[in-house]
């Protein structure tokens, strides 16, 4: 039951920010090797995380996971993606917050992020991570979610009428 709002196309939040693709060879490989390796055991409990048949399986088996390895960002955004189906977006909030900034699901858990702030009410939040995400990489998903906030958002808020961004997204 997302409504209006909705993830981009993997490839959006998938793909390199824009700053990683303007660096050179040598420092994408130095920001690759940042991104760490999970050992075998955090592994498994993700994948039983992934094939689990219910949500509280699925939450225990990856918070298990994090526990083995907190670093483990596809974890993180899969516990989001069940705790929003079970429309519990603040431990949703929770579970992506914590991606490092420098990890390149980093965009991703971002925008997830700004998600689950809108569901909260939280919309002075999700406009500012929703505009920070924009400004580095313009993406239509984006701008539907920015104007989809200011809908929600006070007539007098600042940053632009809803029709705008819903008019530049296409």
């Amino acid at each position: 039951a997302w409504g209006m709002t909705q993830p981009p196309p993997l490839g959006t939040t998938a793909s390199p920010d824009a700053e990683i693709v303007r660096m050179d060879t040598e420092a994408q490989l130095q920001f690759k090797l940042k991104q760490g390796r999970p050992p075998i055991a955090a592994l498994e409990q993700y994948v039983k995380g992934l094939v689990a048949q219910t949500p509280t399986s699925k939450i225990g088996f990856l918070t298990q996971a994090l526990k083995l390895h907190p670093a483990l960002a596809r974890a993180r955004i899969e516990l989001w993606r069940v705790h929003t189906e079970e429309g519990d977006h603040r431990d949703a909030l929770a579970a992506v917050d914590d991606v490092s900034p420098d990890h390149r699901l980093a965009r991703q858990a971002r925008f997830l992020a700004g998600v689950s702030m809108l569901h909260l009410g939280q919309h002075a939040q999700a406009f500012g991570v929703f505009s920070d995400l924009n400004m580095r990489t313009p993406d239509p998903a984006l701008l539907n979610n920015l104007g989809v906030v200011q809908l929600r958002r006070p007539e007098l808020a600042l940053g632009g009428s809803a029709a705008n961004y819903f008019a530049e997204a296409g």
